[in-house]
């Protein structure tokens, strides 16, 4: 996906199979899922911030997301415009911290010229055990 975590060293890494799905961990901490894709998990994304594929969502949109909806375009506050349909989206609060990774259901362009209805699929959650939706 083209992230870069290079404090990662493959020793460190656990994994455990759990219902079909396989997680990886550091010290106790997910730091992704393959099921049957391969996800960084919102604690990865908050320890090495990538610099693309980010939509910033208002306070409001954080709770809701947290909460089961999906993301929808007026809660975007901003967002990388070079995210097409079908990427995957990290999900993040005005605050800076990760709370969902997700599919763009549309390009950049589109979702912000709208500002109406879906923008993105939830796959992953922050606070989840680590289960893809």
């Amino acid at each position: 996906m083209g992230l870069d975590a290079p404090f990662i060293t493959e020793n460190q890494i656990e994994i455990e199979e759990k219902k079909g799905k396989k997680i990886y961990y550091i010290s106790k901490i997910p730091i992704a899922v393959e099921s049957p894709e391969f996800y960084p998990t919102v604690e990865l994304l908050d320890a090495i911030k990538p610099g693309f594929r980010n939509i910033t969502i208002d306070d409001g949109a954080v709770p809701r997301i947290l909460g089961g909806a999906k993301l929808f375009a007026q809660g975007i506050v901003e967002m990388d415009p070079g995210i097409k349909a079908n990427d995957t989206v990290f999900i993040r609060g005005i605050d800076g911290r990760y709370v969902a990774i997700g599919t763009a259901l549309f390009d950049a362009d589109a979702i912000m010229k709208t500002r109406k209805g879906p923008a993105a699929e939830i796959l992953l959650r922050g606070g989840q055990e680590t289960g893809l939706i």
